[in-house]
Order: C-alpha cells, then structure tokens, then sequence
C-alpha cells in the first residue's frame, strides 16, 4: 500500500494521490484524476492526466488509434558518433548537439 504517510495524510511521494487530494477532477467527481498513459524509466517527459471518465475514455482512444505524436529529444554534449539525427531538426547550442526522433 502506501497511499498516506504515517500522520494520516496523502504520500508526498505518490503524485496520483496527491494530485486527487487537490480536489482538482471535474464534474461532480472533484477525486478523479486519471494518468492516461505511462512514462518508461529512466526518462522524463510530459504526463498527461484526465479530469474525468469522458476525458479519459477520449484520450485512451487517442492512444490506441495512434492519433498522437510523439517526439523524442536528444541532447548530447560535443558531437554524437550516430549521424542518424542529423537532419532531423537538431541543431548546435553551446556544444550541445540537438536530435530529434519520432
């Protein structure tokens, strides 16, 4: 388990329950706030939360059906050995070499 910490309120270190304690869902569900799809570790990146059922149920559909775009960044320092992202959007910043995935 591990939903509330050991005075009684939400874990600090649980998103999902902190966010639902926020009151933050829509409708007539102020509790409901729903991760529509996962972040693979080690990584970091946008998550995306649904309000309520609806919305959850439309971008869950979204997924599936492959309508959303990913985009992948990759920031290397000096230059990178594959030449694959070179022409993909990336650019130099301060040493720093830009390549873009999807």
């Amino acid at each position: 388990g591990g939903n509330n910490n050991s005075h009684g309120g939400p874990d600090p270190k649980c998103l999902l329950t902190y966010l639902k304690s926020q009151s933050l869902g829509g409708g007539s569900q102020k509790d409901f706030i729903s991760p529509t799809h996962r972040l693979d570790q080690p990584c970091t990146g946008v998550l995306i939360f649904a309000k309520n059922g609806k919305a959850a149920s439309r971008v869950q559909v979204a997924w599936s059906k492959r309508k959303v775009k990913k985009c992948y960044w990759v920031v290397v320092e000096g230059s990178s050995s594959d030449s694959r992202g070179g022409g993909r959007g990336g650019g130099k910043m301060d040493g720093l070499e830009v390549l873009r995935s999807r």
